[in-house]
């Protein structure tokens, strides 16, 4: 399955490379181009366990890819996902 992952921080990579992992094609949109150029080269920003190494294998195998325009592969897709920033004020705004 073709699906797209909007947000490439914490929650949003960690689960593009857990799509990945199971054989899914994920694109995963951020708005920070250089979060995304970092990313297409492999350098991750969070820690989180055995991530960098399956970044790298997905990477190689090209089922993830990383975009900062989200119009580049919305039609390509069959899912969304999103996992932004999420307001955390009484009041829900940032």
């Amino acid at each position: 399955m073709k699906l797209i992952v909007v947000g490439a921080g914490n929650i949003g990579l960690v689960t593009a490379l857990c799509f990945a992992e199971k054989g899914h094609q994920v694109f995963c949109v951020d708005i920070d181009q250089l979060k995304i150029n970092k990313l297409k080269t492999g350098e991750i920003s969070i820690f989180e366990p055995d991530l960098e190494t399956l970044l790298s294998d997905h990477l190689k195998k090209s089922n993830i890819q990383f975009f900062w325009q989200f119009e580049t592969v919305l039609e390509q897709s069959e899912a969304i996902f999103i996992a932004v920033g999420t307001p955390n004020n009484k009041n829900g705004l940032i």
